[in-house]
């Protein structure tokens, strides 16, 4: 299992606006990812994280690779910085779930 982080900063209010705007729409587009097992998107106000959990490596990466080109063609001015991406092996794991 593999977790990607993608922290987006410098976002103004208008930005986050919008994507709750476009919630749909971006789920849609992520859920659709091969190897996908979760993705959440989180906001404290001037940034936003998101947190995508894959299958393997592989569709890690290609998930990194296709979210940038959807937000390039369909949010062009969304990003006022590059997003800074960590990527790496789950080690470790725990729930209180099932």
């Amino acid at each position: 299992m593999y977790v990607t982080t993608r922290r987006y900063s410098g976002l103004d209010r208008s930005s986050l606006d919008e994507i709750v705007r476009r919630r749909e729409e971006i789920e849609a587009f992520v859920k659709g990812r091969p190897g996908l097992g979760r993705w959440y998107a989180i906001s404290d106000g001037g940034s936003m994280t998101t947190i995508t959990i894959n299958e393997d490596r592989q569709s890690a990466e290609e998930t990194v690779t296709q979210v940038a080109a959807w937000i390039r063609e369909n949010m062009p001015t969304f990003l006022p910085n590059p997003p800074e991406v960590r990527m790496g092996e789950v080690i470790a794991e725990t729930s209180n779930a099932g």
